[in-house]
């Protein structure tokens, strides 16, 4: 009897970490942000709050890297960036690739838009191994 009561609460413990690395939950929380809607239709007001944050941290960080584009291009005629630290810290570590293979999160080198592309489409039922 002990070993079924093991059993059980080691299944109901995989199943809810597996909920939690679905990718559907991440993209419906980033959907709105990322296709640049801004009317949010949100039931719950936790979600709306959340949404509203997502949004506001992403104009942020598409701020500040517009302004980092802005000097690159300033500065690139003038610096060569072509070294080989740039080039191997471009292609991501072996630390960053397994994290992001088996913890979930985006691959190295991939932008935001192609991470939440390849969300949604994870997140179809044709994509699932058991269909």
């Amino acid at each position: 009897m002990k070993k079924i009561i093991l059993i059980l609460a080691t299944v109901v413990y995989v199943a809810a970490a597996v909920q939690a690395q679905s990718p559907r939950v991440e993209v419906a929380i980033t959907s709105a942000a990322l296709n640049g809607n801004t009317g949010v239709t949100c039931r719950a007001s936790t979600q709306t709050t959340r949404q509203l944050n997502l949004q506001k941290a992403v104009t942020r960080r598409v701020a500040q890297a517009s302004v980092k584009a802005q000097q690159v291009k300033k500065d690139s005629p003038a610096k060569p960036v072509a070294s080989k630290a740039l080039a191997k810290q471009a292609e991501g570590s072996v630390k960053q690739w397994l994290k992001a293979i088996f913890l979930g999160g985006r691959f190295p080198n991939e932008s935001s838009e192609a991470y939440h592309d390849r969300l949604v489409a994870q997140s179809q039922p044709a994509s699932l191994p058991f269909k």
